[in-house]
């Protein structure tokens, strides 16, 4: 079963209704963003957007309103999810103006690192550009995935990456660092 929404709309909508409740401990919708949620308050957010206790976000609650509300605030990404997968959604255009729809794919998150992969406009895999025959890309070496870092961070990397292959493809020079595989 699929679960669709808007990052920005879902964790605005919960942002709003947690004001109303702590209306008289918080002054204003700023102040409730930096709030730090239980991890009861965390899971009924969750589970009243469908997020039943099946994936990681169960266990790590806090943790998935946190990177779901990094998420809204600086990206466009929609979110649905999956068995055990939350997926980000999200189309980057580069500053060559080409569009690509990207999907990151959180399953084990944060122990695991994300998947990318480019789902749009349909590229044919080749590891000179870091594409593997899956269409995941390549953004870092595996040994530099930190449970630390943000589902951001990937999706920045992601971004770098889409500006990276129109380079590439311009100047059959990859213009980023790379690390052997």
């Amino acid at each position: 079963m699929n679960t669709f929404f808007n990052s920005t709309d879902w964790i605005n909508e919960h942002l709003y209704t947690l004001k109303n409740k702590y209306l008289s401990q918080i002054e204003n919708l700023n102040d409730l963003r930096e709030h730090r949620f239980s991890k009861k308050e965390c899971l009924n957010i969750l589970n009243e957007h469908g997020l039943t206790q099946k994936g990681w976000w169960a266990r790590y609650p806090v943790r998935a309103v946190e990177e779901t509300q990094i998420m809204a605030c600086n990206t466009s990404a929609s979110i649905r999810a999956e068995n055990k997968t939350l997926i980000f959604d999200e189309w980057i255009k580069t500053n060559y103006g080409s569009n690509f729809l990207v999907e990151i794919r959180t399953k084990g998150f944060p122990h695991k690192m994300p998947e990318v992969f480019v789902r749009e406009p349909y590229i044919k895999p080749n590891i000179d550009f870091h594409m593997y025959e899956d269409h995941s890309v390549c953004l870092m070496h595996s040994d530099d995935h930190s449970s630390k870092n943000s589902i951001l961070l990937y999706r920045n990397q992601a971004a770098a990456w889409c500006f990276a292959y129109k380079v590439y493809i311009n100047t059959d020079i990859w213009p980023a660092a790379e690390h052997s595989h």
